[in-house]
């Protein structure tokens, strides 16, 4: 029998760490049953364990999932997901007196082998890859671990036993009751909830301690998550965006001409868009920053000061075409022959936004020198993203539009799957999405099928923050200085 204290937290990816033992024990196929009792679960951390159970063919009617529902720990979403694991024993535990359920127990058996993980890992992503915990990890032959498993067992067989009257089987009525009456809350309000808590600036004790880097979530578990069957279970989605195919599975359209601009297009952002709209739609290119003499679309750019303007013109024409705005022009092969039109779309979405494009000001700074136009607008972009915002979502019909426009771009479909791969019950850092987007492995399988190469950090800084910005303008995520708050997000999860 070999006994091991193991430990997280402390290292960019640790080796140790509980979330990984567990998916290689399932690996091993040495353990045909599995038990977890945990305080919390996430639903991130569900989905991983189920599609590492899908994946190794695991007889899931042998897992028995026991997760407690007391200070807030465990989601409504969390609970939903535990009902997609098929044939899984899955209950909750709860009491009323002050005491909560708060054991973090790993048990896998099989003919052979036995495993135990007692420690402080909640069935949470970050519990279980990223936070500072500690366990003690027991394993050996089944006559070696025969004593402190019968220990586990006896101690807990009202459990193992289910004849505890505070342990009761999961169903989606019980879900239901439980929210109504306010003993579980949702993802996006424990989101917001720790985003209020820590996400204070000032405080007085704030100087007493450093910032610490934040362990990564191993790159490989993104794998793990799978495409979610229609659900008829409660359900605060769009019904609209449930039926829509957020993957990258479409049809490739094979194009006489593309590069990677077209599919993430970089250094714009929606103020660019009202200003583009503007122009185009009321027939003002000439004279303006998308005059004929700034358009190149197909290389002979400029040098200087000039061809870095006629760069994120071309940029901004780009990203018109990639949310459908204007007609798109790679399949012209006689770029004389292409006309920059707005779409039935574009179109529309000038429509909707005529009246606030005649009073904002769109205007551009002046450089001090003998070319002076510049793309730096007068207003950053939070204005314009509160600007477009103001409109798009005070009506529900050009709301549902411009959701279903900006998900028609594959950037945004990939943003949107991202973020919903990565742990909802913690606010993602910018930087953690300009660190991971390009290696998501549904991005790198989109990047494939269309011959690019996938970005570099670097990249992802200029080509991410627009398709945030919309999906803000959406409605679906919020964005803060250093975070983006995705509680909002509403689509098919990946």
């Amino acid at each position: 029998m070999n006994t091991n204290f193991i430990s997280q937290g402390y290292d960019e990816i640790s080796e140790n760490a509980v979330g990984k033992l567990l998916i290689s024990n399932i690996e091993s196929g040495k353990y045909d049953e599995i038990t977890i009792f945990s305080a919390f679960a996430s639903r991130s951390a569900i989905k991983v364990l189920q599609g590492v159970l899908l994946k190794n063919n695991f007889n899931t009617g042998k897992v028995r999932i026991i997760v407690g529902i007391d200070q807030g720990g465990t989601s409504k979403e969390a609970l939903l997901e535990l009902l997609n694991i098929h044939n899984a024993k899955v209950y909750i535990y709860y009491q009323q007196e002050t005491i909560i359920f708060h054991p973090k127990i790993y048990l896998f058996e099989g003919v052979n082998h036995s495993e135990l993980i007692v420690g402080s890992s909640n069935l949470t992503l970050n519990g279980l890859f990223r936070n500072v915990e500690s366990s003690i990890r027991v394993n050996g032959s089944v006559n070696d671990m025969k004593t402190v498993v019968k220990s586990v067992k006896t101690y807990y067989s009202s459990l193992f036993d289910v004849f505890d009257s505070n342990l009761l089987p999961l169903s989606v009525e019980l879900i239901h009751d439980l929210t109504e009456d306010g003993r579980i809350p949702t993802e996006s309000s424990i989101t917001k909830s720790r985003r209020d808590k820590k996400g204070k600036i000032g405080n007085r004790t704030d100087k007493l301690f450093s910032k610490k880097g934040i362990p990564r979530i191993p790159s490989y578990l993104f794998s793990y998550f799978k495409k979610d069957k229609p659900s008829t279970k409660i359900n605060v989605r769009d019904e609209n965006l449930n039926n829509k195919n957020t993957g990258t599975d479409n049809p490739i359209k094979v194009y006489s001409y593309d590069e990677p601009s077209y599919h993430f297009p970089q250094g714009v952002h929606v103020g660019h868009l009202l200003y583009a709209l503007k122009v185009i739609g009321k027939s003002m290119r000439e004279d303006s920053h998308l005059a004929d003499e700034f358009i190149r679309l197909r290389g002979n750019i400029g040098a200087g000061d000039i061809g870095g303007f006629q760069r994120k013109s071309k940029y901004l024409l780009i990203a018109m075409m990639q949310l459908g705005l204007i007609e798109d022009n790679r399949n012209v092969g006689n770029q004389s022959d292409y006309q920059i039109e707005l779409t039935k779309e574009g179109k529309r979405l000038f429509t909707i936004l005529e009246d606030v494009i005649e009073i904002v000001d769109l205007s551009f700074k002046k450089k001090d020198k003998s070319f002076d136009r510049s793309w730096e607008m007068m207003h950053n972009k939070k204005h314009y993203i509160k600007i477009l915002t103001s409109v798009i979502q005070f009506n529900n019909q050009n709301l549902q539009f411009f959701k279903n426009l900006i998900l028609e771009m594959g950037a945004v479909r990939l943003m949107v799957e991202f973020l919903n791969a990565s742990d909802e019950r913690d606010l993602p850092k910018t930087q953690f999405i300009y660190k991971h987007f390009f290696s998501f492995p549904k991005v790198i399988e989109y990047c494939d099928k269309y011959n690019i190469k996938p970005g570099t950090v670097e990249a992802a800084k200029r080509r991410c923050p627009l398709i945030i910005d919309l999906l803000e303008v959406a409605g679906m995520v919020e964005q803060s200085t250093s975070y983006v708050h995705t509680g909002k997000l509403q689509s098919r999860l990946y």
